[in-house]
């Protein structure tokens, strides 16, 4: 019977200890992963949250919350990074925002409002219809 972690769906195995051999060839960042995560993130625990997703996916093929991710994979990560031991994974409070259905979010002092996009008037709106996406590259524009 095969391991758990090597099925169609594989998860991240039960026992305590991830072997040394197997964190050095699954986790292991590669030179070009290390450029490209260096390129896309701007901050060393953005780039820190990006190499533990990237590795991770890779492994399980699929996206994992950083608590659910085993411990000994995040030290490996950030010892390979060469990052100080008290930087942690995760997203801070954005998940205490509150949702938006319409427009993005503005911080204003210490309170987090949401900011309406504007409304659009007779001319404009017709104006940004009709436009189509292969006339400008795929996107839309009001002037």
């Amino acid at each position: 019977m095969s391991s758990i972690e090597k099925t169609a769906y594989p998860r991240f195995p039960k026992r305590k200890k991830i072997r040394p051999d197997e964190l050095s060839r699954s986790y292991s960042l590669r030179q070009d992963e290390v450029t490209m995560i260096n390129l896309a993130a701007n901050t060393d625990k953005s780039r820190f949250n990006m190499a533990i997703q990237l590795k991770t996916f890779q492994r399980l093929g699929y996206f994992v919350e950083a608590n659910k991710i085993p411990s000994e994979i995040i030290v490996h990560i950030r010892q390979s990074l060469k990052y100080h031991y008290r930087l942690t994974p995760g997203y801070g409070n954005n998940t205490q925002l509150p949702p938006t259905e319409v427009g993005g979010l503005a911080q204003s002092g210490q309170t987090t409002e949401v900011v309406k996009p504007p409304r659009l008037n007779a001319h404009e709106s017709k104006h940004l219809r009709s436009k189509s996406p292969s006339e400008d590259g795929g996107f839309y524009q009001m002037y």
